[in-house]
């Protein structure tokens, strides 16, 4: 973190002891179209990481994402049988940094999520069939914003800063866009929890 008007010598073991903390993703994208389906996503933290006196993050983590729930309806197709396969992955974070300035806090996070697969497969007398409802390409759609320049990072920087054991959240709350027939729409939690070192 950058100790702008604070004594560094003074406060420096304090800091380096305090400026660590998990992520936590809670992520949920629903849609409606001629089907419909529901991805929950979570990563739930236990990767610590530390903003350096610099005030940049030392070094990239990443951490489990997983599906929390994925399911799919879709009324039945004679002669066809449906499965709803979906694979974990994993939440990188790659860069970051913490900012203090007197009383005011300002960090940025810049992550990415590795494809988590998810579909609707069928088969259809030997014929397959295979409809992608992944939950990445659903978020990258409904949160362009948040997309670096090159479209390789998700920078998170809304931050509301609570001070305590959660230290701050980021949230994207009924987020929605139309699709085929329909519209998917997500509500996705990023949780900084403070993780001080002993």
């Amino acid at each position: 973190m950058s100790l702008n008007g604070i004594d560094r010598n003074q406060y420096a073991e304090k800091y380096m002891r305090c400026a660590s903390f998990e992520l936590i993703l809670d992520s949920k994208v629903e849609g409606q179209s001629d089907m419909s389906w529901i991805s929950e996503v979570e990563s739930n933290g236990g990767t610590i990481f530390q903003f350096g006196l610099d005030g940049k993050l030392a070094g990239s983590t990443q951490q489990p994402l997983t599906y929390r729930t994925f399911e799919v309806s879709m009324p039945p197709t004679p002669g066809c049988s449906q499965e709803y396969p979906h694979q974990d992955s994993t939440m990188k974070v790659l860069d970051g940094s913490m900012n203090i300035s007197g009383n005011t806090v300002k960090i940025e996070m810049k992550l990415w999520f590795d494809i988590m697969t998810a579909s609707l497969s069928m088969n259809c007398a030997g014929q397959a069939i295979n409809i992608p409802l992944d939950w990445n390409t659903h978020f990258w759609y409904l949160h362009p914003d948040l997309l670096d320049a090159g479209q390789q990072a998700y920078i998170i920087r809304d931050w509301k800063y609570t001070k305590g054991e959660v230290f701050a959240e980021a949230i994207y709350a009924d987020r929605t866009q139309p699709i085929e027939n329909g519209v998917v729409n997500s509500t996705s939690y990023f949780i900084l929890r403070h993780a001080p070192q002993k």
